[in-house]
């Protein structure tokens, strides 16, 4: 990838004064090499090559040979489109690494031929300072291609671990990725009575038949209620029939987990408690809805400041213990009747989706009500996509949703 630093000069990615500063040996090809000579001679003689065909034209007046003239053609015919950083980076690392070689070289040769210590110093801090510097552009940025082999092995590792936790809808998670990333915060953000509780229910099953320990904790709905809506989704179509059931129930046994805590009040203090003392016994806390969770201080400010702080807490749970945290909240009036949810749509704290990893909207008419229809808005993902709209059909008499085309 050497002459990438060819096609910055030729596409004027880079200043030409580049040309002055590296000779033809920062090239292990030598017609490479060969073909940069003729670049700084043209520069040198103030002739402009601003395309490959203008430096074929000055190859072929210099006479150069049939391989460099073969090689310009190349060049041309393989000149993809890459990203500038991707060439500049690529190109400087390179760089770099003749940098460092080259002067640990020069600086064995000269310890072999009992040199000068304090010289010998001065040599080592020459090549650091060209090392750390840059002869492309200025500025402090960690780079792009340094490790790169260490976090493909990590992603490799986070696909073959199930470090991706499917959402249950397939168009979703293609807009994710792939799913949910393992230590993040997914926020379902809903006006009253959409169905923000029945997704989270929905999701939680979702997770189980993942093999996950779920730990569904409901802060409005009764034990009995929440459990209903679990009978609802799994045992639908087969209520009547014990023996169906009880052979769902061993199956579903078999996978996940499910439990279910109802509490009236909860503390983000006793939530970190919680996670703390659940720690490896949990693999999803979804949190029904993260609105109601409060702190155990008072405030003098109003309680959006008390709601932009549980849920930064809640997202540093989910970091810091490597799990997921799964929540709701409440969108504001304005919510009401819309056919697709944005971020202004955020009740009380905004702070609420600044922190969160994923934001996803439950939108719904009236009419789309009556037919059965919802849709899912991806308003933030911290990873790739936003602003993608999937239209759902819910069956609410079973609290199912299933991806349906509008």
């Amino acid at each position: 990838m050497e002459w990438f630093l060819i096609k910055a000069v030729i596409n004027r990615s880079v200043n030409t004064s580049v040309l002055s500063e590296v000779d033809g040996s920062f090239f292990t090809d030598e017609v490479d090499r060969k073909v940069w000579n003729l670049l700084r001679s043209a520069f040198e003689r103030g002739r402009l090559v601003g395309s490959w065909s203008d430096l074929y034209v000055f190859a072929l007046r210099e006479g150069a040979s049939g391989e460099v003239l073969q090689r310009i053609a190349w060049f041309q015919e393989n000149d993809i489109d890459l990203s500038q950083d991707l060439v500049l980076d690529t190109i400087e690392k390179f760089w770099k690494e003749k940098v460092v070689v080259e002067g640990v070289r020069r600086v064995e040769e000269k310890l072999l031929k009992g040199g000068d210590i304090g010289k010998i110093v001065e040599d080592l801090g020459s090549v650091y300072r060209k090392a750390v510097g840059s002869f492309i552009r200025n500025g402090v940025r960690e780079e792009v291609l340094d490790g790169v082999l260490e976090r493909m092995v990590g992603y490799a590792v986070e696909e073959r671990l199930g470090s991706k936790l499917l959402s249950g809808f397939a168009q979703l998670d293609a807009v994710l990725g792939g799913g949910y990333r393992c230590g993040t915060m997914v926020v379902w953000l809903g006006a009253t009575s959409v169905g923000k509780t029945m997704m989270l229910v929905f999701q939680s099953v979702m997770f189980a038949l993942q093999e996950k320990r779920v730990l569904f904790i409901s802060l409005e709905d009764s034990k009995d209620v929440v459990l209903e809506r679990f009978d609802k989704l799994l045992f639908f179509g087969v209520k009547n029939d014990v023996k169906k059931v009880m052979k769902e129930v061993d199956v579903l046994k078999s996978l996940g987990r499910i439990e279910v805590m109802y509490t009236p009040k909860l503390s983000i203090e006793e939530l970190e408690g919680m996670v703390e003392s659940l720690e490896g016994q949990v693999d999803v806390f979804v949190i029904d809805y993260g609105d109601l969770v409060g702190v155990e201080r008072g405030y003098k400010e109003s309680d959006w400041v008390e709601q932009g702080e549980v849920f930064q807490r809640m997202m540093r749970l989910a970091d810091q213990y490597n799990l997921w945290v799964v929540t709701a909240s409440q969108a504001n009036r304005e919510a009401v009747d819309r056919k697709v949810l944005s971020l202004s749509n955020v009740g009380r704290s905004y702070r609420k989706v600044q922190v969160a990893d994923y934001v996803i909207a439950l939108s719904q008419t009236k009419d789309e009500e009556q037919q059965g229809l919802i849709r899912i808005v991806v308003l933030k993902n911290k990873f790739g996509r936003r602003g993608d709209v999937i239209p759902l059909k819910v069956i609410r008499e079973c609290g199912y949703f299933r991806e349906e085309s509008l």
